[in-house]
């Protein structure tokens, strides 16, 4: 562009000296601004395109450090070798819990209730209308029990919503979960307080095996929940 308008000026020579000289000045001032003009434009071009330059150069940088961190998450190896890991991976955790769930069932649950036994008793008691139900008192025997077992089974009642409190029975002992009562209830259950008729039933419904016995200090009308240590 810078050529073309030299030798227009140089081809035009005779005709700018016989010009006046306020014709020149104003020729060479549109000439000015028309090379201003284009130093603007071209500046500008080559700007955006720096910009361009610069923004490809910054995603390819992206994309290779992306790279490098992918290749060393893999440790050398390429995605169908990891894919091939990850998948043993899974396989050998799923043969790990199918044996775990397999020797779970052959472990004997935890006195004094297994878990389908707590799960029927929870839910027996759950469909007790709650105007029906009554508080209860688990003990534990002194002499040769463990509270533990009665706070076991008390929580099946608190989930249940139940009033349940745990207690010791002072000098006695006791094996598996006993009803007792005074001599007569023991054996006339038609002398048993309703409520321990409806704790008996429900155990029963539960599959959840237990024993009737008697003890002096157990009033007439009334009953002992007892829970002592395994037979």
């Amino acid at each position: 562009m810078l050529e073309i308008v030299i030798k227009y000026i140089l081809g035009e020579s005779r005709t700018i000296r016989n010009a006046p000289a306020s014709a020149i000045v104003i020729a060479f001032g549109a000439f000015a601004i028309v090379w201003i003009a284009m130093d603007w434009r071209y500046a500008a071009i080559i700007a955006n395109r720096d910009g361009i330059i610069a923004s490809r150069d910054a995603a390819i940088n992206l994309i290779a450090t992306q790279r490098d961190a992918y290749k060393e998450k893999l440790g050398g190896v390429s995605p169908d070798q990891a894919k091939s890991r990850v998948d043993a991976l899974e396989s050998a955790n799923a043969n790990l819990a199918a044996r775990l769930a397999a020797i779970s069932k052959r472990v004997k649950p935890e006195y004094p209730l297994e878990d389908e036994q707590k799960e029927t008793l929870i839910q027996l008691l759950s469909d007790v209308p709650k105007n029906s139900r009554f508080h209860v008192d688990i003990f534990w025997p002194q002499l040769n029990g463990n509270p533990r077992n009665a706070y076991a089974v008390a929580e099946l009642f608190s989930t249940a919503q139940w009033d349940v409190a745990v207690r010791r029975a002072d000098s006695i002992s006791g094996h598996g979960l006993v009803f007792a009562f005074d001599a007569k209830a023991a054996v006339d259950g038609s002398k048993r307080s309703p409520e321990a008729v409806k704790l008996i039933e429900l155990f029963g419904r539960a599959k959840i095996d237990s024993a009737i016995d008697n003890l002096s200090d157990v009033s007439e009308g009334s009953f002992r929940f007892i829970v002592g240590e395994p037979n």
